[in-house]
């Protein structure tokens, strides 16, 4: 199994769904960018995303050109199409957070992931402020 994080853009409205036994899931994808050898120096990077339960209604609330960042779980997705076999990399979410949510002077809304804030740092014990 291999994890996977990434940032990017929504390029579609996100679709919602019901598994077969009911659960939510949403699905969608995303375009990353990255960084070639070549002189434009950025390729775009197709991603699908799949989220369940909580996440999926949190990726529902999504809307097309929205920016997040996705952890999870990578896998291959094979399927038959008029045009022949497709087969797609997807990501099967554990974590999803919108940029919009983590904009400094916004308020988070329901996507928001609320995270305990950190201590500041002990202070150095040295007298002079670099040590050496």
């Amino acid at each position: 199994m291999m994890q996977l994080a990434c940032y990017g853009r929504l390029v579609s409205d996100p679709r919602s769904i019901s598994t077969k036994s009911g659960k939510p899931m949403t699905v969608g994808r995303l375009v990353a960018n990255l960084q070639t050898r070549n002189a434009d120096g950025e390729a775009g990077f197709f991603l699908g995303i799949v989220a369940f339960g909580g996440l999926a209604e949190r990726l529902a609330g999504l809307q097309k050109g929205a920016m997040v960042s996705v952890i999870g779980r990578c896998q291959l997705n094979r399927w038959e199409s008029d045009q022949g076999p497709r087969e797609e990399l997807q990501v099967v979410v554990d974590e999803i957070v919108s940029a919009r949510t983590v904009r400094p002077g916004t308020k988070p809304n329901a996507g928001a992931t609320s995270r305990p804030a950190k201590a500041a740092p002990e202070p150095l014990p040295f007298d002079d402020p670099l040590p050496f």
